[in-house]
């Protein structure tokens, strides 16, 4: 590769670590989708209301299908659920499902900004929406219609119209709770009303997101709103809670592509190593690799160099250091070749010797002590370095399984 190339490389990994790194660090912007969930703990999901319920009601459980399945064959009394979504879309034979229940005794709490047009034709109801034209925001506000609750209201800050039912012709409902724009003299629309059917209740509220983790968190005139509207259930009696109809109905994928992308830092990785790979097959596609030279191979200078030393003592005819030598490597090579133990620096163990070499104690006890008159000679003439030569060289010899006998 070439500096060029390198260079170029290297900036755009420089530049490309920068930008996942400044991505995976930037702060999430907020989620404001309406999931009205209790899993979510983003502004439009109703975690806390979910968890509230929970903790104060005696009896709590949760609902999974829909209300059909629900109360099929179901007899129970005075007991309540609450339905809290963005649509409700009974038809007229859940409606009527539900409305069975409700006359045996019991509690129907339902919130949503739209119902089915079964559900709404049975109970001979009709909903509208109000929107204020003198201003480019609308900012709801809330009211119950108990008369503790009338001192402050509650205000949502987002721009929202007003979901309201129009009054009926022949159904008897009583009016909970209110609607209205900032006025000098606001009107007021009825968004949350009871209906006694027999024996029971059925609570119907078009402002879902009073029950939202940002309405209850923003002020605490809407946490007493939201309070006060949940009065209306009994908690002593039991609960169910309804999963059912909320918008996070997500189907569970377990796939590990799935896990990467879910996650902001390992999604960013997963797309920093698909352009690592993508940049090494741009550089690296083609042949780079040198040719491979043959070295030669390197010879052993070890004879070269003995060769050359004893030349040289040879030359100075000094014998006896070279005999000196020529037995010290004797030693050496009996202590580490044939492990045999010296009891002093020139005696080895005869015994030893005799039976590791496979000759008799009298011949090795014979050369040991020729080697060490040699040595200890203060002068050896060339004759004798030979002969000394010699010994060693024939006890090897018949060390290795080649009888030649050679006695000075």
């Amino acid at each position: 590769m070439k500096n060029r190339e390198k260079t170029l490389l290297v900036s755009l990994l420089i530049i490309l670590s920068a930008l996942i790194f400044l991505e995976s660090t930037k702060k999430p912007p907020v989620n404001w989708t309406s999931t009205l969930s209790k899993l979510d703990k983003i502004p439009f999901g109703t975690f806390i209301t979910y968890q509230e319920l929970k903790k104060q009601a005696d009896s709590f459980e949760e609902i999974n299908t829909s209300v059909f399945e629900f109360l099929q064959d179901k007899e129970s009394k005075k007991e309540q659920s609450i339905y809290i979504a963005n649509n409700l879309p009974f038809e007229k034979a859940e409606t009527k499902k539900l409305l069975n229940w409700v006359a045996k005794g019991n509690t129907a709490f339902l919130s949503a900004y739209n119902f089915g047009q079964g559900f709404l034709d049975t109970l001979n109801l009709k909903i509208k929406s109000e929107i204020k034209s003198d201003a480019l925001l609308h900012f709801p506000r809330y009211e119950t219609t108990k008369p503790e609750d009338r001192a402050g209201f509650a205000q949502f800050n987002r721009d929202t119209p007003i979901r309201y039912f129009s009054k009926p012709d022949s159904l008897t409902y009583t009016t909970l709770g209110k609607a209205f724009y900032e006025s000098k003299d606001p009107k007021r629309f009825v968004n949350f009303i009871a209906i006694k059917h027999e024996k029971g209740r059925l609570l119907l509220h078009l402002a879902p997101h009073v029950f939202t983790n940002y309405f209850l968190l923003d002020k605490k005139e809407n946490q007493y709103y939201t309070n006060s509207v949940l009065t209306q259930l009994n908690l002593k009696n039991k609960l169910y809670w309804d999963n059912h109809y909320s918008t996070n109905k997500t189907i569970a994928n377990t796939s590990l592509l799935y896990v990467f992308l879910e996650n902001k830092h390992l999604k960013w990785s997963y797309y920093f190593i698909l352009l690592g790979l993508i940049l090494f097959v741009i550089f690296k596609g083609k042949r780079t690799q040198r040719s491979i030279p043959i070295l030669p191979v390197l010879t052993n200078q070890t004879y070269n160099y003995t060769k050359t030393i004893a030349g040289i003592y040879l030359e100075k005819q000094e014998h006896q250091e070279i005999v000196k030598k020529q037995i010290n490597y004797f030693y050496s090579w009996l202590r580490e070749e044939l492990h045999i133990i010296f009891t002093a620096v020139d005696c080895p163990n005869l015994k030893q010797m005799a039976a590791k070499t496979g000759t008799s104690i009298e011949e090795c006890e014979h050369l040991i002590n020729r080697l060490n008159t040699y040595k200890n000679q203060s002068i050896c003439s060339a004759e004798e370095l030979e002969k000394v030569y010699k010994l060693i060289y024939y006890f090897k010899l018949n060390y290795h399984g080649r009888e030649q006998k050679h006695r000075e």
